[in-house]
């Protein structure tokens, strides 16, 4: 396979697949992470850890979106952690930038 058979068949085949395979992932993050978090944890600071080893990849204004999600999520049983934390929870996963009120 020469140089631009090769070029070809990456622009054609393997990067459509990888974009198709992100959007998946995207996906799946997107409906399955926040209710699983949500039922897991004990409170908002519960386990930031995993949390932060399953966001690490993640863009921050994704990880505020995914966390608000499970936030909301949390509020709607007593039982789970409510909204109050969100700062704090954010701040102790990115420890970078502040969470913004939405």
């Amino acid at each position: 396979m020469n140089h631009d058979k090769l070029g070809e068949f990456v622009k054609d085949h393997l990067l459509p697949r990888l974009t198709d395979l992100e959007e998946e992932v995207r996906l799946l993050r997107e409906v399955c992470w926040p209710v699983c978090q949500a039922l897991r944890e004990k409170n908002q600071l519960h386990d930031i850890q995993s949390k932060r080893n399953f966001l690490k990849y993640i863009e921050l204004d994704d990880m505020k979106k995914l966390l608000v999600m499970k936030a909301d999520l949390a509020a709607q049983k007593p039982e789970f952690s409510t909204k109050t934390l969100l700062h704090e929870e954010f701040a102790a996963i990115s420890s970078t930038k502040s969470l913004k009120e939405n």
